[in-house]
């Protein structure tokens, strides 16, 4: 009698045991569901300096939350352009309840510094200062990182010696710690090239001016369109000294045409000037097209077209000292010729 008391007692106890113990787990079941976070990011990192960084954080395929559920960011303390982690709280509305969660978002920098070159050509035997050419620039910083900042390191040297590429390896690091490695190129070219050449080809990037001749004469001309109908042909005869200018305007009533005829000195001074209305030369002739009568008084307004037109050229030609001599010149002279580039810097 008295074991069958007993054993009947541990059942009770163990029953008991057993509600006590389901009670807890259920309690702890209730606490963790109800504080079980109600939106999950897959990713929680910025790359530092990002554009539009919220629209990529919360972006749907970045966002778990549940369904019938809207969420939206209600404060965010991230500042993009400086690594650390930061909070961003979210608001979370469903099923006629508003809660918010506090996600914890790094910044963090993973892109190494860039470098370019602020000059990427050279002439034989230029000598070169690898810290004057190149610009570094980094997230983690508005200005341009100094070569030192940059603990920068090369590989091998630029060789100018000869003609074409020459390549080196430079390693630069941001202050996070970020390394990256780029190759630098630049095009070593021979300063003495043949002055036909040369001008030739800067002529072609000019668009309106071409190269020509008269009488076996260099010349130069333009061709030069604008609104309405209106255009501006001619050409610059350095044999001659003469600079010829003719405008035409046309609609569908009327065409009318102008042309001046203008003698300059060596100095590309205007000495002279004569002009025609309705008249258009197509060639330069000995003596005064018949239709042309001389000019008197101020001529400035020449002058200023003139010197307009023989700086575009000097400009095409990257003439800056003026170098360049046509004055005079044949088409077989030029072709004879050499000119050193770097005397036109």
């Amino acid at each position: 009698m008295e074991e069958k008391k007993k054993s009947k007692k541990i059942v009770i106890i163990s029953v008991i045991s057993c509600v006590v113990v389901l009670a807890i787990v259920g309690i702890v079941c209730f606490v963790f569901l109800s504080n079980k976070e109600q939106l999950k990011l897959y990713n929680a990192k910025l790359e530092l300096g990002k554009e539009n960084y919220l629209e990529e954080l919360i972006k749907e395929d970045n966002v778990y939350v549940k369904e019938g559920y809207k969420y939206s960011v209600k404060d965010s303390k991230i500042d993009i352009n400086n690594v650390g982690i930061y909070d961003v709280t979210f608001e979370i509305k469903g099923e006629g309840n508003t809660i918010e969660e506090v996600k914890q978002i790094s910044v963090v920098d993973t892109t190494p510094p860039t470098v370019e070159l602020k000059q990427d050509t050279f002439y034989i035997g230029d000598n070169i200062n690898i810290e004057e050419i190149v610009k570094i620039k980094d997230l983690s910083q508005e200005e341009e990182l100094s070569y030192n900042e940059a603990k920068a390191k090369t590989e091998g040297q630029f060789d100018t010696s000869k003609e074409g590429e020459s390549i080196i390896q430079i390693s630069v690091t941001d202050k996070n710690g970020v390394t990256g490695t780029q190759e630098l190129k630049i095009n070593v070219k021979n300063p003495i090239v043949n002055l036909y050449d040369y001008i030739t080809s800067a002529l072609k990037n000019g668009k309106t001016f071409t190269d020509g001749s008269y009488d076996n004469k260099f010349v130069i001309k333009y061709n030069d369109s604008y609104n309405s109908g209106l255009s501006s042909s001619g050409w610059i005869n350095f044999t001659e000294k003469v600079y010829y200018d003719y405008t035409k305007y046309s609609t569908s009533y009327l065409t009318t045409r102008s042309a001046d005829l203008c003698y300059f000195d060596d100095n590309y001074q205007i000495t002279k000037v004569y002009t025609s209305t309705g008249v258009a030369i197509d060639n330069i002739t000995n003596g005064i097209p018949s239709g042309f009568k001389l000019q008197t008084g101020d001529l400035s307004n020449y002058q200023s077209i003139l010197t307009g037109d023989i700086d575009r050229v000097h400009n095409l030609l990257k003439d800056k000292n003026k170098k360049i001599n046509l004055l005079g010149k044949t088409v077989d002279q030029l072709k004879n010729e050499t000119i050193d580039l770097r005397e036109l810097q």
